[in-house]
């Protein structure tokens, strides 16, 4: 087994059987860090295959993208409501 694979496989918690339902969780990272986490629920158990898992890895990344990306802009725009108040001010 691949060492990287080996590592992803840690990560990623496989399909587990709750009552004839699967869930599969992935980590969300940004920058190594994890902020979060995806879980998928389906109806049956099914079998990941390496690219199933390298599929949803890729998701979950995009997602922490995402997440970051939008706190980001919320806390731009929460500044540059703060400096417009005080721009008038000085008008």
């Amino acid at each position: 087994m691949k060492v990287a694979h080996l590592i992803l496989t840690q990560l990623l918690v496989a399909t587990l059987e709750i009552k004839g339902s699967a869930i599969v969780s992935l980590p969300i990272k940004f920058k190594g860090s994890v902020i979060g986490a995806l879980r998928l629920y389906h109806k049956k158990v099914w079998d990941l295959s390496e690219r199933d898992i390298t599929f949803l890895q890729c998701l979950s990344d995009q997602v922490g993208l995402a997440m970051t990306y939008t706190r980001l802009s919320n806390a731009l725009q929460i500044v540059k409501e703060a400096v417009s108040g005080i721009h008038t001010v000085w008008l």
